[in-house]
This record gives C-alpha cells, structure tokens and sequence, in this order.
C-alpha cells in the first residue's frame, strides 16, 4: 500500500512540474512594443565552421550532359551481353543508354516518342 501511494504522488508531482512549466507565463515576463525592456537583445553565437565536411573534387556543373546522343541499333552496338544498360519504353518505342557511357558523362537529354526524358546514372 506505501509503495502505491508513492508511485501516485510521484506521478502527481511530475504531473504538476510539467504543467508548470507549460502554464501561462506571468505578467511580468509579457513585453510589448511600447513596454519592451531596456536590455539588450540575447546574442546567439553561430559556428564559424561547418558542422559537416565533405571533400568536393569537381566543380559544381563540371560533368556536361549529352545534350545529342547518338544511337545504333542493337546488333551494331559494340557491348558485351553482360554490359548494364539503363532502358525506356514508351509506346512501343525503346532506347537504351550503356552504363560505361553514362559513367563518365553522367546525363543524357533525350527524346522519345515525343517525351522528353533525362536518363542519368
């Protein structure tokens, strides 16, 4: 019976100590424009350092796009089966872009079947 009644005034004192701290702040601590203060403002430091460092080894913009890819049907491709390529089809016509080309170039603005398209890697 002690230990229940301790655990209920325990939780009524948290209770209160919360609801304290979540009341109504009094009148004294409510400033307005014509009866703000005379103390200066609070200062907030901000880091001169970054929180997170990351080494960025090309300029932003430095890999360009293929703005007019050049296509060949796949039997004159010159990949391996086991070449990855990233492919679309969108109404019955298809395109696919190799892996080892966008690798180094990254994107490719397209066109197919009147929808324009970006593959990218």
């Amino acid at each position: 019976m002690r230990m229940r009644t301790l655990l209920i005034l325990g939780t009524l004192a948290l209770l209160g100590f919360g609801l304290a701290a979540c009341g109504e702040p009094d009148a004294t601590s409510q400033a307005t424009p014509d009866t703000a203060p005379a103390t200066s403002p609070p200062t907030t430091t901000i880091p001169t350092e970054p929180v997170y460092r990351y080494s960025q080894l090309l300029p932003r913009d430095a890999i360009l796009p293929v703005y007019v890819p050049e296509f060949v049907t796949a039997d004159a491709a010159p990949l391996d089966d086991s070449e990855l390529v990233l492919a679309i089809e969108i109404d019955g016509q298809a395109k696919a872009y190799p892996i080892i080309v966008l690798n180094s170039r990254e994107m490719v603005n397209d066109e197919l079947a009147g929808v324009p398209i970006l593959a990218t890697w």
